[in-house]
């Protein structure tokens, strides 16, 4: 069996064919949206996991995406993260509103104030829809890679 760790975070930008990077700061202050992040991509990570780390790592994968309860690319990344320094068995990651606004500069910040001054902020409910039809076709595919006291 093969098992190995990630050293390079961009190996993300491998695996989506650059359809996704793993700087929070890039998404930060923007709802969950399928034009960020959706099933496909998670669908592209998943691969990557299971071909250059394990196929324990792309089972943990799915229970993390399972367990995430926001899926804005800022707060994705914030738990993904987690899960890689993790060793890829982190799946219980926390997650808080802060995560959709994890910024590395100042450009970034004026980034977040514009998003917040053009768009209004969805509620928690608002959030919890938009992420479960971002993961829902990707839960669907490897529902059985989930222990049935974890399903949603």
């Amino acid at each position: 069996m093969k098992r190995r760790t990630i050293d390079n975070e961009s190996a993300v930008s491998v695996w989506t064919n650059l359809r996704f990077c793993l700087n929070s700061g890039f998404y930060a202050g923007r709802p969950p949206s399928t034009e960020d992040l959706n099933s496909r991509i998670l669908e592209m990570i998943y691969q990557g996991l299971k071909k250059d780390v394990s196929q324990d790592a792309a089972t943990n994968f799915v229970r993390l995406v399972n367990g995430l309860s926001d899926l804005s690319a800022s707060a994705f990344i914030v738990a993904f993260r987690s899960f890689l320094l993790g060793g890829c068995s982190q799946i219980n990651v926390r997650q808080s509103k802060k995560d959709r606004s994890e910024i590395d500069n100042k450009d970034q910040a004026f980034a977040v104030i514009a998003q917040a001054l053009k768009c209004p902020i969805p509620d928690e409910s608002e959030i919890q829809r938009a992420s479960l039809e971002i993961k829902e076709p990707f839960i669907s595919q490897h529902l059985g890679e989930i222990l049935d006291e974890e399903k949603r």
